[in-house]
């Protein structure tokens, strides 16, 4: 593939040096990410990501002695922990919950639960709710499913959102999005840099679900786990996928206003807004309102 797009790109520059062109073209290529591999988590687990959650949303009481409360080990004290710090507030929600949920006209065939999957990105949104639900009103409403979630094998964290901003949970620890503070094992190492600015900004998304799921991780064999039958996929983090390109000519410069503490332009928005810069500078842009 790599050869035939090369080959593509070497007819596109002879063209552009030919001189038959009414005007001189220079060539940027783009690639907003690359892609992930690896068994998917129905093929690994035998399971869907959504029959998994299904059969969790009955909950498990977290005071029971249950053979797989006890095999949460860490995460089920961590997601006790966070979710009675919320507890009063996360009452006062529940009740105005209930209280919308009462009143609001039934919508017929509606799922109460649904899951997507957008390759090892997994979203959770109880929809019956009109509001999204914390980790308070979660280990409320289906005690044992954040915990089972990020319990799980083929599951690296899941994020959600507690009165002091969303979090990510992990088997072993927790990290605190909007502060970079870890309790325990950091969930997100190994997962690249970039991991805590992507999902402390995809969970201020109004329509953000109510848990992120993202697969686990394999740095050995560089692979995760898709929640749709793709084994090669992007849209979580972890391997390739996140591993975008920008290849331009040498001679342009990229501007230091737009990019980051690391000199990269970080995100789509970033990027969008060289392109146009150098557009601009082109004599591109000519009459048209970039604001």
């Amino acid at each position: 593939s790599l050869y035939g797009l090369d080959g593509v790109l070497a007819s596109l520059e002879r063209l552009a040096l030919s001189g038959v062109t009414p005007r001189k073209y220079n060539i940027v290529l783009v690639s907003d990410h690359g892609q992930s591999q690896g068994a998917t988590f129905k093929q690994r687990y035998g399971i869907s990501l959504e029959q998994f959650v299904s059969d969790h949303c009955s909950g498990v009481a977290m005071d029971a002695p249950d053979a797989e409360s006890e095999a949460w080990g860490p995460v089920s004290v961590f997601v006790r922990q966070l979710a009675d710090q919320d507890s009063v507030s996360a009452r006062v929600t529940r009740r105005a919950l209930a209280t919308k949920d009462r009143d609001a006209e039934p919508t017929k065939g509606a799922p109460e639960l649904v899951v997507i999957g957008s390759g090892n990105l997994g979203g959770v949104w109880f929809s019956e709710h009109r509001t999204r639900l914390s980790l308070s009103d979660l280990h409320a409403l289906h005690p044992g499913l954040v915990e089972a979630l990020a319990a799980h094998p083929g599951i690296g964290f899941v994020v959600v959102n507690t009165e002091d901003g969303p979090v990510a949970i992990g088997e072993a620890g927790v990290h605190h999005l909007a502060t970079g503070v870890v309790d325990g094992v950091d969930p997100l190492s190994g997962f690249g840099r970039d991991t805590r600015a992507d999902f402390l900004r995809a969970a201020s998304f109004t329509n953000a679900p109510d848990i992120y799921v993202n697969s686990l991780y394999d740095p050995v064999l560089d692979e995760v786990a898709a929640f749709e039958e793709l084994v090669g996929c992007h849209g979580g983090v972890g391997g390739w996928q996140t591993r975008p390109m920008l290849v331009y000519p040498t001679a342009w410069n990229l501007d230091p206003t737009i990019t980051d503490d690391a000199g990269r332009l970080y995100g789509a928005d970033a990027v969008h807004r060289q392109l146009v810069q150098w557009l601009r500078a082109l004599g591109q842009r000519q009459g048209i309102d970039d604001e």
